[in-house]
């Protein structure tokens, strides 16, 4: 894996925490050979997080979180910057915990704690300012001064990156293969960006690439189109229900937005998620749940195309928010359904997390790609590429 064939959400995320002025930013400047973050003697000096993308050997390529002092506390916006940090957290596929202490204090300890609770695999790190320093509870010593053990503290972040993410399927395995040929209904309405196509579209296209496939553009099902007789066929899911009737009935088929939430999320969980439909009632709210941010247009899915079909589909007179990007609430409470996009710039961590968050409390989640695929009728048509996940 490398930094040229890796999409944004699919990096694994390394966060790194710690104390106010244990040298967080100094460590990752060390371990990048870069100045990435701003340092100072002074407390505070990161007050947001901090992204870099690091071709980390001997895996490859992988993003650095380098987030506020947790201890930061005492006003308004310090409860902000430790928000920023718990955001950070949700989406982390491994954790590095800085430390100058030789002993934990108590708020190291719970901060250790809620890590481990989190099942996030997790290496201590003592940044010491002298030779003769000892710690007695960290996994590694290192010098951001001298440059001490920061080679083997590369390895040793690397080693920490988890199995299952090493060896999780691309979009396209068990899908596709070489000289496939993969038919994708990409429409250019007015929500998609000028000049080029739209993230999960341009991802797909580079995988069927990747595999030696034979990727075929359309803007709509044509006779054009399946003179080539597409091996699959894979569409934007806000328009399934109009291209749908004039895919052959032997031709596989699927839509982007599925494809995505089967490789980053649990699209079981969110097929049955979508039962819930039926059972709302008047007054009921949802959430419309991105995980990215883009110009609103009037025929938005989000928050147009979406609350119109769902409210069609229940027959209720339901109310719905919104949320992008980083944004999701803690407390689902007040929802009886949440619908998410296929976090396309979320990794996997993260939407598993989000899901999760929803089946603690009880809130049924399902898909954009899930739903738009049910009011069309064809939802079981449009899973059964995915057999064996289902």
């Amino acid at each position: 894996m490398s930094q040229n064939t890796s999409p944004k959400g699919m990096l694994p995320i390394i966060v790194i925490v710690g104390k106010m002025n244990v040298g967080k930013s100094s460590l990752l400047n060390a371990i990048t050979g870069q100045s990435v973050s701003i340092t100072d003697m002074r407390e505070g000096t990161t007050t947001d997080t901090v992204v870099k993308n690091y071709e980390l050997l001997p895996f490859g390529a992988v993003t650095f979180y380098d987030t506020a002092g947790f201890d930061d506390n005492g006003s308004e916006l310090s409860q902000k910057r430790i928000k920023a940090t718990q955001k950070a957290l949700e989406k982390a596929d491994a954790v590095v915990l800085v430390t100058n202490n030789p002993f934990p204090d108590d708020k190291e300890n719970a901060f250790k704690d809620m890590i481990q609770r989190l099942s996030l695999p997790l290496l201590t790190v003592f940044n010491r300012k002298r030779a003769e320093d000892k710690c007695t509870w960290a996994d590694i010593d290192v010098s951001v001064i001298d440059g001490f053990n920061i080679d083997t503290l590369r390895q040793r972040i690397a080693s920490l990156i988890p199995d299952d993410f090493k060896s999780h399927l691309n979009l396209l395995d068990g899908l596709v293969k070489a000289n496939d040929k993969v038919g994708m209904i990409t429409p250019l309405d007015e929500a998609a960006p000028k000049g080029r196509l739209i993230l999960p579209q341009a991802e797909v296209l580079r995988e069927v690439l990747d595999k030696g496939g034979i990727p075929v553009l359309s803007q709509s099902v044509t006779d054009e189109f399946l003179s080539c007789k597409p091996d699959l066929i894979i569409a934007d899911s806000s328009v399934i229900k109009r291209e749908y009737p004039k895919i052959p009935p032997e031709t596989p088929a699927t839509t982007f937005s599925l494809l995505f939430i089967r490789n980053k999320g649990n699209l079981k969980v969110m097929i049955q998620g979508a039962k819930a439909i039926k059972t709302l009632q008047n007054g009921d709210k949802v959430l419309i749940a991105e995980g990215c941010s883009h110009r609103i247009t009037c025929h938005d899915i989000g928050r147009n195309k979406l609350p119109s079909l769902i409210s069609k589909l229940s027959g209720k007179t339901l109310s719905f928010d919104s949320t992008c990007g980083e944004d999701f609430p803690d407390d689902l409470s007040a929802y009886s359904l949440v619908v998410h996009c296929g976090a396309c710039m979320l990794n996997r961590r993260q939407t598993v997390n989000r899901i999760r968050r929803c089946e603690l409390q009880g809130v049924p989640v399902t898909n954009y790609g899930v739903l738009f695929s049910l009011a069309a009728g064809v939802l079981d048509k449009m899973t059964a590429v995915f057999k064996n996940d289902l």
